[in-house]
C-alpha cells in the first residue's frame, strides 16, 4: 500500500508546489503525509468493498421477483456505485491530507509573519 501511496504523492506533486511558494517541507511531515494518503486509500477501498457487497446483495434480494433482470445488470450497477463511492471518499480524504500537510509546514512561519 505504501507503493501506491508514494505514487499518489508523486502524482499530486503537492510538495513541489509548496517549495515553489518558498515553504520548506520537513521529512517528518512528508512521512506523515504518505501515511495519511495510505490511510485514505485503504479507507476508500474498504468502503467501496462494503458498498459493493451491500448494494449487490440488496439488489439481488429485491429484484428476485422481477422477470428479465439479468445478473450482469446487478453486478454492473453495483460496481459502478461502489467505484463512485470509493472515488468520492478517497478524494475527500486526500483533500484533507493535503490541507493538513500544508498547515503542518506553514506553522513555523506563523510566529514570524514578517520574515
Amino acid at each position: 500500500m505504501e507503493f501506491l501511496a508514494n505514487i499518489l504523492v508523486k502524482y499530486q506533486n503537492h510538495e513541489a508546489i509548496m517549495s515553489k511558494q518558498g515553504i520548506e517541507v520537513t521529512p517528518l511531515s512528508r512521512d506523515r503525509y504518505v501515511e495519511c494518503v495510505s490511510r485514505a486509500c485503504l479507507m476508500g477501498l474498504s468502503t467501496g468493498t462494503i458498498t459493493f457487497a451491500a448494494v449487490f446483495l440488496g439488489q439481488k434480494h429485491f429484484t428476485r421477483q422481477i422477470k428479465g433482470m439479468k445478473m450482469r445488470n446487478i453486478v454492473l450497477s453495483s460496481t459502478m456505485f461502489a467505484g463512485l463511492t470509493t472515488y468520492l471518499i478517497v478524494e475527500a480524504k486526500l483533500h484533507e491530507c493535503n490541507k493538513t500537510f500544508s498547515k503542518a509546514n506553514l506553522k513555523p512561519n506563523e510566529f514570524y509573519p514578517l520574515t
